[in-house]
């Protein structure tokens, strides 16, 4: 991470200033180590808090792939703790806007149908949630 941060300090700056997708890349290049040919097998559980925080920020913001990589994060126990209910939420807001979050969520309701109702009520709950974040249209 730290080649990364020194060879793109204008990305690292506006990530800081609060660009959304800036925070993304912040975050992918946490969790993978992007240049890291061993790439997230050697990402430690504090670089996945670490990237989670990143993402979370970009989602804060609306940006869809941070949105499904929390939903993905969820669904591991990557840098958060393993909540299948959280990720099928986090996939049932992108269902419409992301190519792979319909088959993540229903793949999570295929294999652990008890969460669905759960799931579709946290769903509600996140979408009030970000509406209050997120600039109207």
């Amino acid at each position: 991470m730290k080649d990364w941060l020194e060879k793109h300090p204008q990305r690292v700056q506006l990530a800081n200033q609060g660009d959304a997708v800036a925070q993304y890349e912040m975050g992918r290049h946490l969790f993978f180590k992007m240049g890291n040919q061993s790439g997230s097998a050697s990402v430690s559980y504090d670089e996945k808090v670490e990237a989670v925080r990143w993402y979370r920020k970009a989602a804060d913001q609306g940006y869809v792939d941070a949105l499904f990589d929390l939903g993905n994060c969820y669904n591991l126990g990557d840098g958060v703790p393993k909540d299948c209910v959280e990720a099928y939420a986090y996939m049932s807001l992108l269902i419409d806007v992301h190519e792979y979050a319909r088959s993540s969520r229903d793949n999570l309701a295929r294999y652990l149908p008890e969460i669905v109702a759960r799931g579709e009520h946290r769903a509600k709950e996140l979408l009030k949630e970000y509406d209050a974040k997120w600039p109207s249209e």
